[in-house]
């Protein structure tokens, strides 16, 4: 019975094509291959490629232009198993990404999620180098992780694409919310700060660095560390209204 589903918002734009084959051929290499994955499509430019045509796979289409929060959300009410994480369409987990979150979250039925290290990689595929965070291997209680990290102006992403939430916790914290273009980093604050967690010291994910990505421009890092703090302050009264 499969326990992760991973869900890719796209677009579908032409130079991405390629990259989201490659996050495909990145799931069929998993060394647990029960799992699901559903594409979000938010107003697709091209077809959905053939090699999608798999059990595993579930295609959800707008076609209006909805954003990457509500398209995900869309796919967070189909979801069944009780795990979720998220890929992006231009990048790939390595190889044993879910069965290690997954063993670890069976493991412990005290954890909401678990999340861990990032690589770089270059637009040929190749590895770049691993990030170092400032978040160690652990187990964090609610509202540590914050803690640790810092700042909001520290670069968050480097944790929050790997990490496996349990889809019930998800669920009732209310999903993603439209907090700009990082509103991955905002759930993960969300999370973490309601409830407990690890990150294992291990390599989940490599994010592709490529000319045409959207981080990849001064407005787009000034946008960052500003809907950072906003995320940031929200999380801490988040977390603060439970423990009130």
């Amino acid at each position: 019975m499969a326990k992760t589903t991973i869900i890719t918002c796209t677009q579908l734009p032409t130079y991405r094509l390629g990259y989201i084959e490659e996050a495909w051929r990145s799931l069929q290499q998993q060394t647990q291959q029960d799992f699901r994955w559903i594409v979000a499509l938010d107003a697709p430019q091209n077809p959905v490629p053939d090699s999608f045509n798999d059990p595993r796979v579930t295609v959800l289409s707008s076609m209006e232009h909805i954003g990457q929060a509500a398209a995900r959300n869309r796919a967070l009410e189909q979801i069944t198993t009780p795990y979720v994480c998220t890929l992006d369409d231009d990048d790939v987990l390595t190889a044993s990404s879910l069965e290690t979150r997954e063993r670890a979250l069976d493991e412990d039925r005290r954890l909401g999620w678990v999340g861990g290290h990032m690589a770089d990689m270059a637009p040929n595929g190749n590895v770049a180098g691993r990030w170092e965070q400032p978040a160690r291997a652990g187990a964090y209680p609610p509202g540590r992780l914050l803690d640790e990290w810092g700042a909001p102006e520290r670069y968050f992403v480097a944790l929050t694409h790997t990490f496996t939430m349990r889809t019930l916790l998800v669920r009732d914290i209310g999903g993603w919310q439209p907090d700009g273009s990082i509103e991955d980093i905002g759930l993960v604050a969300r999370m973490s700060e309601r409830h407990r967690g690890m990150i294992v010291d291990d390599v989940l994910y490599q994010w592709r660095k490529h000319p045409r990505q959207a981080t990849n421009s001064l407005d787009a890092e000034v946008e960052r560390v500003a809907m950072s703090r906003h995320v940031w302050q929200k999380a801490r009264a988040f977390g603060q209204r439970q423990a009130a």
